[in-house]
């Protein structure tokens, strides 16, 4: 056999294994593990395309190794959202192995991420998102890890800013939310932030009527899940904080895997969650524009307004300075 020959054959097998690792398609080995990823709140649909590069990722970044099978709250017996308690659980008892949780739920364990219900913090979706890429944000990851019962993996929105939505027709000012009894998860932060605005915070879990109230709080992306989302003929786009979702894993999965298997599915869950990032960014700019075609108002608080109802939560962020530091808290300003 010449030279010649012998060169084009070893090009041809470097090409082939350069394909097997790397095409759409690499397919899953025999023994491969599969790793059952839970949406486990609304909108599930905001996912679909996040997962199918997860999927895709964590295939070829295993060499096959690993597989992922993607559920939802349905597959499970629940309408809505389901509960961290009973992520632990469905954990627990070996039906899944990966979740989506919101991030608040690990306040008490991580209180740095708490950060994400700083009132007015963020200025934009770019300042948000560029500190979700950053060093502080993968600090809180490591935070959450460290103090719980998972691993988390990456930061997801199926949500962004809050915003109040009210019954009242014709708000035209951001002044008009004085006096208004708004629906909220009813967190400190929270209840601090919105009484600068003369809001009344109701805790959603204790609310007797919803529907008797003025208005709730709640993200573009979370509007059709509102009871009855067509009643909501204003919003002020107070942007006071950011609903932020974790990508987590039960420890004893994770721990189970090689070096490179965790290498792998950490970095196939992140580039997910920047696709996940954009999806939901893009239902919140159409949910704002079928509001606005549908006759609602929006208004939108001035940069000058943020600045001043920042500052008037000042005591706030100093009683977190020593969770965060100020470098993170006068980061985003």
């Amino acid at each position: 056999m010449n030279n010649k020959l012998i060169i084009l054959i070893v090009i041809i097998l470097a090409v082939g294994a350069g394909f097997y690792v790397y095409s759409d398609d690499a397919t899953a080995k025999d023994d491969a593990i599969k790793i059952r990823l839970l949406v486990a709140h609304q909108p599930v649909s905001v996912f679909e395309r996040s997962n199918e590069i997860f999927a895709k990722e964590l295939l070829n970044g295993s060499n096959g190794t690993m597989e992922l099978e993607v559920l939802s709250p349905s597959d499970f017996g629940y309408e809505t959202d389901i509960p961290l308690a009973d992520v632990y659980e469905l954990m627990d008892s070996g039906q899944i192995d990966i979740s989506t949780a919101i991030t608040s739920a690990f306040q008490r364990e991580a209180p740095r991420s708490n950060v994400f219900l700083m009132p007015f913090l963020f200025s934009n979706y770019d300042s948000l998102v560029g500190f979700l890429d950053s060093d502080e944000a993968k600090e809180i990851l490591s935070d959450i890890t460290s103090s719980t019962r998972v691993t988390a993996l990456a930061f997801t929105f199926s949500g962004g800013f809050r915003v109040i939505a009210l019954h009242e027709e014709g708000v035209d000012s951001e002044e008009d939310l004085s006096g208004k009894t708004i629906a909220s998860l009813g967190d400190d932060i929270t209840k601090s932030a919105l009484s600068h605005l003369g809001v009344e915070v109701v805790s959603i879990s204790e609310a007797s009527d919803l529907s008797a109230l003025d208005g709730t709080e709640v993200a573009y992306t979370r509007f059709a899940q509102l009871d009855k989302p067509t009643t909501m003929r204003s919003i002020v786009e107070t942007g006071h904080s950011a609903l932020v979702t974790t990508l987590i894993i039960n420890d004893a999965i994770y721990d189970s895997l090689t070096t490179e298997q965790k290498n792998a599915l950490m970095e196939s869950a992140q580039t997910a969650a920047k696709a996940e990032r954009a999806d939901s960014k893009s239902l919140a700019d159409k949910t704002r524009s079928e509001l606005l075609e549908n006759g609602a108002s929006i208004v939108a608080l001035s940069d000058e307004r943020r600045h001043e109802l920042r500052d008037a939560n000042n005591s706030l962020y100093t009683s977190f300075e020593s969770e965060f530091g100020m470098d993170l808290l006068d980061r985003n300003l």
